[in-house]
C-alpha cells in the first residue's frame, strides 16, 4: 500500500510538473505570481532584452473567429499612445492583412544590452537587428549590429537586400568606427542624453499594478518547467480578461487626476472602449489570442513572454480565401544583472572610408602642403605627430577631433590644434559650424560633407 501511495504520489507531481495535472495548492494564484514578477523589476539593473516577431500565412482553422471592426474603433486602433490601440492596429483587417501573400514568412528581432544606472549617451551599448522575408517568389535577410564603446560607435552590417540606389557590398561585414565628430547628431539626441532607465522601471510597475488589480490577466494553467536562457522557468499559460480595461482606464484617469495631468486622451479612449462594438471586437482579439510567460523559478523574475494571435482575412483578400494570418511577439531577459561588457572591435574603417566604398569615390591626397593653413588633406607622411596613418581612436593635437576625421572629412591638420591660426581650436569650430581652414561660417559644401550637425 505504501508504495502504491508512494507511487500515485511521484507520479502525480510529475504530471503536475509537465502541466498533465493541475494541483490548486501547488499552482500559484494570479495574484501571487503577478505581485512577486512586479517586486523583481526592481531587482534588474542590467539585463539584455530580446524581442522577435514572427508573422506568417497557414491553413485557416475553424475555431479562430473573424475579426471586425468599424470607423470608431479605428480611431482606437490608430491612437498611437495606447497600448489597447496598438493592439487592434495590428489586426486591422484594412490595414495590413489583405495585401499579404498567400504564402509568406516574416521574421525580425531586436536586441538591446545596455548599463541600466547610467544614461545611453553616457553607457556602454549593444544593439543587434536582424529579419528575414519569404513569400511571393522572393527571399530577403538583414543583419545588422551597433556597438557603443564610451564615446565612440561602431556598426558592422553583414547581411542586406539588394538596393536600387546604393550598392553596400563595399562595407559588408566590415566595422565602421563612428566619432562624436562624425555624425553629432547621435549624441546630441535626447534618447542618448536623457534615456532613464529606473523610470521606464518605475512606470511599468505603476502600470502593471493597475493592470493586476484590475485582473487583466489571470493565470490559466501551468505547464511543464522549461529552460529559458539557461535559468529554469516556470511555464504558464495566461487568460486575458478584456472586459476589465475599461476599469483599468478609470483607474489611469483617477491616477492622473491626482497629479494634475491631462486625462482628455483617456477618458475619450474610455468612451470607445465602454462602446458594444467595441467590446465584441477586444473580446475576439482574446479568444484568437494566447498569452505565456516564463517565470524564474527561485526569484520569480520574468524571463519570457510571448502573445500569439490568429487572425482571419477579410473577405477582400482573394488570396487568403483558404488561410488565416498567425502573429507571434516574443520578449526574452538574458544576462540578469550580469556586468555589461562592451568590446571595440578591430580592425575598423572610417566613417568616411565607408561613404567612399558606398560612393565607390576614391579620395585624391593633394601634394604637400607645407604652410601653416591646410586647406587640404595632405599625405599621411606630412604628420609629424604620428607615424601610419590616422586612425579613428587618436587625437594627436587634442582639438575635438580624431586624426581620421581631421584627414579624411574636414581636411585639417591633425598635427595643428587651430589648423586657421585664429585662436579656435578646429574642433570647436567644427561644432559651431565655423570654417577651420579659414575665416567665416563654413560654406554649405563643408557641412553637407561633414554630415549632420
Amino acid at each position: 500500500m505504501t508504495a502504491i501511495v508512494a507511487g500515485l504520489g511521484i507520479g502525480g507531481y510529475f504530471a503536475y510538473a509537465r502541466g498533465w495535472l493541475s494541483i490548486p495548492f501547488l499552482t500559484p494564484n494570479s495574484s501571487q505570481l503577478f505581485q512577486r514578477m512586479v517586486t523583481t523589476l526592481s531587482d534588474i539593473n542590467n539585463a539584455q532584452y530580446s524581442v522577435r516577431v514572427h508573422l506568417a500565412t497557414e491553413p485557416r482553422q475553424s475555431s479562430i473567429k473573424p475579426f471586425t471592426t468599424n470607423t470608431n474603433l479605428n480611431d482606437l486602433a490608430t491612437n498611437a499612445n495606447n497600448p489597447v490601440g496598438n493592439a487592434l492596429s495590428l489586426v486591422n483587417p484594412d490595414d495590413i492583412i489583405q495585401f499579404l501573400p498567400a504564402d509568406v514568412t516574416i521574421d525580425g528581432g531586436v536586441t538591446i544590452y545596455s548599463e541600466a544606472n547610467r544614461p545611453l549617451k553616457e553607457a556602454d551599448a549593444l544593439l543587434k537587428i536582424d529579419g528575414s522575408y519569404t513569400g511571393d517568389d522572393s527571399q530577403f535577410s538583414i543583419e545588422f549590429e551597433a556597438r557603443k564603446k564610451e564615446q565612440q560607435l561602431y556598426a558592422l552590417l553583414t547581411k542586406f537586400p539588394s538596393l536600387p540606389f546604393f550598392d553596400l557590398s563595399g562595407i559588408k561585414g566590415k566595422w565602421i568606427a563612428i566619432t562624436p565628430t562624425d555624425v553629432p547628431s547621435l549624441w546630441k539626441d535626447d534618447v542618448l542624453q536623457n534615456a532613464d532607465s529606473h523610470q521606464a522601471v518605475e512606470s511599468i510597475k505603476s502600470g502593471l499594478t493597475t493592470v493586476l488589480e484590475k485582473k487583466v490577466f489571470t493565470v490559466e494553467k501551468a505547464l511543464a518547467t522549461e529552460t529559458v536562457t539557461g535559468v529554469r522557468s516556470k511555464h504558464y499559460v495566461i487568460a486575458l480578461h478584456p472586459e476589465t480595461l475599461p476599469a483599468v482606464y478609470q483607474a489611469l484617469i483617477k491616477e492622473r487626476k491626482t497629479k494634475n495631468q491631462s486625462t482628455t486622451e483617456l477618458e475619450q479612449q474610455l468612451a470607445q472602449l465602454q462602446k458594444p462594438e467595441a467590446a465584441s471586437a477586444l473580446q475576439t482579439l482574446a479568444d484568437n489570442s494566447q498569452v505565456e510567460i516564463w517565470v524564474d523559478s527561485v526569484k520569480g523574475m520574468l524571463r519570457q513572454a510571448r502573445w500569439t494571435m490568429r487572425v482571419v482575412p477579410p473577405d477582400a483578400a482573394e488570396n487568403l480565401k483558404e488561410k488565416q494570418v498567425v502573429l507571434a511577439i516574443t520578449l526574452t531577459l538574458d544576462k540578469v544583472n550580469e556586468p555589461v561588457t562592451i568590446t571595440a572591435p578591430t580592425p575598423t574603417i572610417s566613417f568616411s572610408e565607408a561613404g567612399q566604398l558606398i560612393s565607390g569615390e576614391s579620395e585624391t591626397t593633394p601634394a604637400e602642403d607645407t604652410t601653416t593653413n591646410i586647406n587640404a588633406a595632405p599625405t599621411t607622411s606630412a604628420y609629424p605627430c604620428f607615424s601610419g596613418s590616422p586612425t579613428v581612436s587618436a587625437d594627436s593635437d587634442t582639438d575635438g577631433l580624431m586624426d581620421a576625421a581631421e584627414v579624411y572629412t574636414y581636411l585639417t591638420n591633425p598635427c595643428l590644434k587651430d589648423t586657421d591660426g585664429d585662436s579656435h581650436p578646429d574642433g570647436t569650430e567644427v561644432q559651431n559650424g565655423y570654417n577651420p581652414n579659414g575665416a567665416g561660417q563654413a560654406t554649405e559644401a563643408q557641412r553637407n560633407s561633414w554630415g549632420s550637425l
